[in-house]
């Protein structure tokens, strides 16, 4: 019996050393979501202000009143 007991608490502490590795793995990759999140978030900030601006130039450089000829 003593036998069995070894080869299960080394088999526990196999998984404990995988599920540690898996958990850092984890923290890796949200941590990578997070960073990828703010970029997409700046980039997609800055081409709404472009588009805005380009928007605001279009509408001062149209006129409706027409000219005397």
């Amino acid at each position: 019996m003593k036998l069995f007991e070894s080869k299960k608490a080394k088999r526990i502490r196999e998984l404990e050393v995988e599920n540690a590795r898996l958990q850092d793995e984890l923290e890796s990759l949200w941590y990578m979501l997070d960073e990828i999140a703010a970029a997409d978030i700046a980039n997609y900030t800055q081409l709404l202000e472009d588009i805005v601006k380009q928007r605001q130039q279009d509408a001062l450089m149209a006129t409706s009143v027409k000219a005397d000829a």
